[in-house]
């Protein structure tokens, strides 16, 4: 356990709530603990409660309790229900926004969160207190595949768990070997689960969408009210609007978009610079505080996106049809009118609710071939484009100069047949200046916007990235002398251009991608929160996101902040609490559609490798564990797991300090960067992982 776990306080609280559970098995489980320190720690704190209890008098009822949040009253406090009823105890409990609560917002809650409660006891009443802490959600659900059992019967196999992790339920006749079944298993019930229902085949691809959104919890299908909000909402008026119908804007997305959130223009300025039109989507017009549209949108916390399907945070009709910037339609936008020097720096910057008029849906593909080679393209005049590459210019050298992180990745694309789900090929998406153009546009914007809410002193998410903590550079330092030999001071404070020097360093190296992975790997992960700390990846000391309200809902958070300053929306848009639990409810979103995301693209790549009649394919090892080697395949980028069986006959060693795998036998080793011969061994197409076999290279004589 670390900074990060639950304090003593709340440890303590948690065993005086509930003294007949108060074992390590139990607290584990309620703090969700499980490496060794954090036990130890949690052994320590139940000794040291028994001492207490020895020494506490009779109460005549509970002073901590365990409770969900079940609502918010008008004037912004949380109400709660105890977990566990008590004749002694409160039926509800008004959460007092005065509790003390740490800067770090890390107690800040919302609804549906279960929370550790302090009843205030001094006046002689219970029915109010603060938070202690905040537990962690009990997955009482479960996605998993009918299997057969060795008794002859059906059980059902947990998708998420370890392999042959298997429950009972009642068998139907709706349910057969191979379905996929979406399952509750309450707690304390043991292996006993129950079939909510059926998701679809395990065979079959087109499962995989309901599947993988079953497992994160992220709803499919909108609810009554909020498709009816959706249905009545219709083209913008020019009431309280600006005419910029007039801006030559036009859309820049990939071929296969739909939700088009920002539109672009630019045009040249004084002595070297640009003036640069940023249009976002009005979607705050049509999504209301507290509707039905705004409940579900902020439930879903962001769009999902996996090949061939979208998961969208509103309904289709908003998000592909009126707050959509298509061409050649009248749509309401918040637009950006930003002034930038000859070096890149934001010179002023002024916002308006505008209408406008996109002239052209581009693709990054078609934009940049007509860059390229200075020929027309439908839409949009030569000079335009003209002034958008210059201005891109300009900013891309501004970001140079600042030292902004340069860690992009290879990213492949997935295309699916249309009939049957299948996938029919994946291919390496290559990066363009025109993803690039788009990129620094958006930076922009959304640093002018988080510029302009801080002045005005609004309440208002941050996107903050904090610098790299220690330890994790000093295992980047281990990291590099592992795998290039040499030796690199990386600790110390934290530089983005000390990291842009390495990844340079290693570009066409051998293990140039596994130099990658380790300084992305170091990096903190980025998150949303109403205090500034900077961004340490872009090299911004303030940063917000705005540019995607169709399909992140802390964009729509920040469009609320900002019409409040234009006067609007109410000035008290959000309140300091409310922001906390949203930072951090939106972050945890994000991270849960990434994890998502990444699971339906491991799926569709198994069993595009099933298909695949290759003997042999090329790969190179990208990290090492005590278990094996993970190893991406160079044609496609598929990821796999190279098991320590699979390497060959004999003894193998794996030595954490040298981040290699040896051979005992033949003293052979295999480090992160190493090209390496594989076969396909195996696919668990219930988790949908794949195991690769080495393949011994034949000598000819």
């Amino acid at each position: 356990m670390n900074g990060d776990g639950p304090s003593e306080e709340a440890l303590r609280a948690w065993i005086r709530a509930h003294p007949d559970r108060a074992n390590l098995r139990e607290l584990a489980r309620a703090f969700d603990i499980r490496d060794p320190g954090g036990r130890r720690r949690l052994k320590e704190a139940i000794r040291q409660s028994r001492g207490e209890r020895k020494a506490a008098a009779p109460r005549s009822g509970p002073r901590v309790v365990v409770a969900e949040v079940v609502k918010v009253t008008r004037d912004g406090d949380l109400v709660a229900k105890p977990s566990v009823p008590s004749a002694s105890g409160p039926a509800e409990i008004i959460l007092s926004r005065a509790a003390p609560r740490r800067r770090t917002g890390r107690h800040a809650a919302g609804v549906g969160d279960r929370v550790l409660v302090r009843l205030d006891t001094a006046h002689g009443s219970s029915d109010s207190g603060h938070i202690v802490a905040r537990l962690p959600k009990r997955r009482e659900t479960f996605v998993g595949v009918i299997v057969p059992d060795v008794s002859g019967g059906l059980r059902v196999e947990n998708c998420g768990a370890k392999p042959d992790t298997t429950h009972r339920f009642q068998a139907s006749e709706t349910v057969g070997v191979g379905d996929v079944v979406h399952c509750a298993s309450p707690h304390g019930a043991g292996d006993q689960a129950r079939v909510l229902e059926r998701i679809g085949a395990l065979d079959d691809p087109r499962c995989i969408p309901a599947m993988v959104a079953a497992r994160y919890e992220i709803p499919m299908r909108f609810d009554a009210d909020a498709e009816r909000e959706a249905a009545a909402c219709g083209p913008p008026t020019d009431h309280g609007r600006t005419d910029l119908t007039g801006l030559p804007f036009v859309t820049i997305d990939g071929d296969d978009a739909r939700d088009f959130d920002d539109a672009v223009a630019a045009a040249g300025g004084p002595d070297g610079g640009f003036r640069i039109h940023v249009a976002i989507a009005d979607v705050a017009h049509y999504v209301r505080p507290g509707g039905a549209l705004d409940r579900a949108a902020q439930v879903r916390g962001n769009s999902v996106y996996f090949p061939g399907h979208v998961l969208p945070m509103l309904p289709a009709s908003l998000s592909n049809g009126w707050c959509s910037l298509v061409p050649r339609r009248e749509r309401a936008a918040l637009v950006a009118a930003l002034d930038i020097g000859p070096r890149g720096e934001l010179v002023r910057a002024e916002f308006a609710r505008a209408l406008i008029r996109s002239r052209a849906r581009l693709t990054y593909e078609a934009l940049d071939e007509a860059a390229r080679l200075d020929a027309p393209i439908s839409g949009i005049d030569r000079a335009d484009v003209a002034a958008l590459y210059g201005a891109y210019r300009v900013l891309r050298a501004a970001r140079n100069r600042r030292g902004a992180l340069d860690l992009s990745s290879a990213e492949h694309r997935i295309t699916l047949d249309p009939v049957t789900g299948e996938p029919d090929d994946i291919t390496a998406v290559r990066q363009l200046d025109s993803h690039r153009l788009i990129e620094e546009f958006m930076v922009l914007a959304n640093t002018a916007v988080a510029r302009h809410l801080t002045r005005q002193e609004v309440p208002f998410l941050y996107r903050i990235h904090g610098e790299p903590r220690s330890a994790s550079l000093r295992s980047l330092q281990d990291d590099l002398r592992a795998l290039t030999g040499r030796w690199r001071t990386m600790t110390g404070r934290a530089s983005t251009r000390r990291f842009n020097d390495v990844v340079e360093g290693a570009r066409g190296a051998q293990y140039e991608e596994a130099v990658h992975l380790a300084v992305l790997r170091a990096q903190t992960q980025a998150e949303y929160s109403p205090e500034n700390i900077g961004h340490f990846g872009l090299g911004l000391q303030c940063y917000t996101h705005f540019t995607s309200p169709i399909r992140r809902y802390s964009d729509l958070s920040v469009h609320r902040s900002l019409l409040a300053t234009l006067g609007f929306e109410p000035q008290a848009t959000y309140g300091e609490d409310e922001l906390w639990a949203l930072g951090r409810d939106l972050s945890s979103s994000e991270r849960r559609a990434v994890a998502a995301e990444r699971e339906a693209c491991q799926r569709y790549a198994s069993r595009f490798l099933q298909r695949m009649s290759a003997a042999s394919m090329q790969g190179r090892i990208v990290s090492v564990e005590r278990f094996g080697a993970f190893v991406r395949l160079g044609e496609n980028g598929i990821e796999g797991l190279l098991p320590m069986s699979g390497l060959g006959d004999g003894y193998f060693r794996f030595d954490a300090r040298a981040r290699q795998i040896s051979s005992e036998r033949s003293g052979e080793t295999f480090r992160p960067g190493d090209a390496i011969t594989v076969r396909l061994a195996d696919i668990d197409p219930i988790r949908g992982r794949v195991a690769f076999r080495r393949v011994r290279e034949s000598v000819s004589h």
